[in-house]
């Protein structure tokens, strides 16, 4: 009898247990509808194939598109425009150009112009120095000219100098005027564009001072000017020539008559919304 009653006892124990497991797992099974519920999916979508986890995938690539868009589209600090650099629409030349602006310190007090050195139909990017508080260009000039060839962008720096050019002519020309104590100076520097580079061609100085010899020292009113003596000379190292042979060489590579300048300048802002078309 007490077997029998002790067999009964752990019988009934079981079927207690199991019906707390059943409960447990039920109760189990709902926070899991619940939470899929509450994030908009099920548990079907959750265990079929993984997709509830290629959905997340394609949630994360499609943020990660989204990140590239807000990098390519930069915002220049100093113009406050925003401007897409790495726009599959855009140019190469335009953005290699856009980047370089990026980079260039002071570029907003600088003044810009597109012309033609060379006959592609690229244009190079002229920099001028000197733009005032109103943003009107003073001359102060040119800071660096930029060419785009082979998709990479090379700069001419002519040392604060001005610059004239042959309309696609692929010539373009440092002038610099300086002082000294006792003289003043001026040099022409011709360049052109090659495979992408820019390329030194010719040119020439001409120095001007007071004729300090004895004999115009003898002769010499301080009521009068001093005499002036102006000397030539052509490449490097300096090769002296008289003043007929200077224009001539500078004439066979640098046709005066068809030098000219920029006609339009723009402003940091400007030059960026032109390029950005």
């Amino acid at each position: 009898m007490k077997k029998r009653t002790f067999f009964i006892g752990i019988c009934w124990i079981g079927v207690y247990l199991g019906a707390c497991g059943k409960q447990t797992a039920e109760a189990g099974n709902g926070s899991v509808r619940q939470a899929a519920v509450e994030s908009g999916s099920t548990l079907a979508d959750q265990d079929k194939d993984g997709q509830e986890y290629e959905r997340s995938g394609m949630s994360n690539e499609a943020e990660a598109a989204g990140a590239q868009e807000h990098i390519s589209a930069q915002v220049n600090e100093e113009s406050g425009k925003t401007v897409k650099r790495n726009d599959p629409e855009l140019e190469e030349w335009k953005q290699a150009y856009l980047r370089y602006l990026d980079t260039l310190e002071g570029a907003g007090q600088c003044a810009y112009s597109l012309i033609y050195v060379d006959d592609d139909e690229i244009p190079e990017l002229a920099v001028d120095y000197g733009v005032d508080d109103v943003g009107v260009r003073v001359d102060g000039g040119c800071r660096a000219v930029l060419t785009f060839h082979d998709h990479d962008v090379e700069v001419w720096e002519p040392l604060r100098s001005r610059f004239t050019y042959i309309e696609r002519g692929n010539r373009i020309c440092m002038v610099y005027d300086g002082c000294d104590v006792n003289e003043v100076f001026h040099s022409e520097d011709v360049y052109m564009i090659q495979d992408g580079k820019w390329v030194y061609v010719g040119g020439g100085r001409y120095s001007e001072r007071a004729d300090t010899s004895p004999l115009a020292m003898w002769f010499h009113d301080d009521d009068h000017d001093w005499k002036l003596v102006r000397e030539y000379s052509w490449n490097e190292p300096d090769e002296a020539v008289s003043g007929t042979e200077y224009i001539a060489r500078l004439e066979a590579v640098y046709p005066e008559a068809q030098r000219t300048e920029p006609q339009n300048y723009y402003s940091l802002d400007d030059i960026c919304s032109i390029l950005g078309e």
